[in-house]
């Protein structure tokens, strides 16, 4: 996970949003609590101020978040 963390923050740095999205699939589906808790440690190790755009949401078997990097 640290490797789309780094990612992550190299797009934040760049003043871009990112949208980390979570596809659910097959027995993964019985376990959605799961999914939101993994994008929310996600945005946790982004280790940044961060302006959260959209929360986390469920779009059908889909989690996802929009978030920006804090004007300074």
């Amino acid at each position: 996970m640290m490797v789309r963390v780094n990612a992550g923050q190299k797009f934040l740095d760049k003043g871009y949003k990112i949208k980390p999205e979570l596809q659910l699939r097959g027995r993964e589906k019985a376990h959605p609590e799961i999914a939101r808790t993994v994008v929310q440690k996600y945005l946790d190790l982004l280790d940044r101020m961060l302006i959260v755009e959209q929360p986390i949401s469920r779009e059908g078997w889909r989690f996802s978040a929009l978030v920006t990097l804090k004007k300074k």
